[in-house]
């Protein structure tokens, strides 16, 4: 009995989207003898449309180092792929309080006037100003 090595394979084109199809195969040989047909298996092709675009999409920051996206989920689950959907920006939440200011000096410069000076602050991000407190109440944000 002779056979082939490699493994028989057929393309069925052509077809329309998203439809069950069911085959069977046989076998002819040169005398024009036909084998029984194998057993019957199905496939169903792709839709021709792919499912909708996710819309809706947000983030927000959790902290610096996460961000939490949403979005109204697409439909159609035919195995196919959406096109994408807008973008959003998120920024993530610094939680990093900049370096305590360090070095503070005063200088008194006339009867109604002191100066305050010190060491600028670092962050991780950027230090955009100071509160200045007299006797513990808030007297001025000049900024950084």
């Amino acid at each position: 009995m002779a056979g082939s090595s490699t493994k028989p394979s057929y393309a069925d084109q052509g077809l329309t989207g998203a439809t069950a199809y069911h085959y069977s195969v046989s076998a002819y040989d040169a005398a024009g003898n036909v084998s029984a047909h194998s057993s019957t298996v199905s496939g169903t092709t792709l839709s021709s449309t792919g499912p909708s675009v996710p819309t809706g999409l947000a983030g927000t920051g959790v902290n610096a180092y996460r961000v939490a996206l949403s979005w109204t989920a697409s439909t159609d689950a035919a195995g196919q792929v959406s096109a994408h959907s807008s973008t959003v920006s998120v920024t993530t939440l610094d939680t990093a309080a900049p370096s305590v200011p360090a070095d503070v000096h005063a200088k008194a410069v006339s009867g109604s006037q002191v100066d305050l000076s010190w060491t600028a602050s670092t962050d991780n991000i950027s230090v955009t100003g100071y509160n200045i407190y007299r006797d513990g109440k808030l007297a001025g944000r000049p900024a950084s």
